[in-house]
């Protein structure tokens, strides 16, 4: 079929009017997608710490445990670079088994699409906390 003059160009202007729709409901799927990971992963870092100091490792090692449970998360959550997951240790286990220790992982989430920022008020702190017995 031959196409109306009427009926041409038509197309480019629904796309232009689709597309920017299109475009906020991907980054929104991906900005949910990133908010929940990091939800995931600082959860397990906080068990991963904790984890480790009813073990008795000291606490300049517990950054590099944490780093390893959770390897550039902070940047990957907060899109920066200079971002990092912090940490904090309540209550020692002092070779006492049975004591309990708690420990809270958090990181900042900053999301990239315009429908997160309403959702999640901006900038978002994302934490986890952990309760663990000494084991020692």
């Amino acid at each position: 079929m031959a196409k109306i003059k009427e009926e041409r160009g038509s197309t480019v202007v629904e796309f232009v009017l689709i597309l920017p729709i299109f475009l906020i409901l991907l980054f929104s799927l991906i900005d949910f997608g990133r908010y929940f990971y990091t939800r995931v992963l600082v959860a397990n870092a906080s068990l991963e710490v904790a984890s480790a100091v009813t073990r008795g490792d000291v606490t300049s090692n517990l950054q590099t445990v944490l780093n390893q449970a959770a390897p550039n998360l902070a940047s990957f959550s907060s899109l920066e670079r200079e971002s990092q997951l912090t940490y904090q240790v309540t209550g020692t286990c002092n070779g006492v088994a049975n004591q309990s220790i708690t420990v809270k992982v958090s990181t900042a989430f900053k999301p990239i699409a315009p429908t997160a920022y309403l959702i999640l008020s901006g900038v978002t702190p994302i934490e986890s906390t952990s309760t663990m017995r000494c084991l020692r």
